[in-house]
């Protein structure tokens, strides 16, 4: 349980990570289609 753990609090940035780049690609993507 405490590897499992261990592997979840390392993998919390990684997603924090994906989701951001995600809001970016959304972001720029929204920003292109108005011009």
């Amino acid at each position: 349980l405490t590897g499992a753990a261990k592997t979840m609090i390392d993998l919390i940035p990684l997603f924090y990570v994906i989701a951001l780049l995600l809001a970016v690609i959304y972001w720029a993507i929204g920003t292109a289609k108005t011009k």
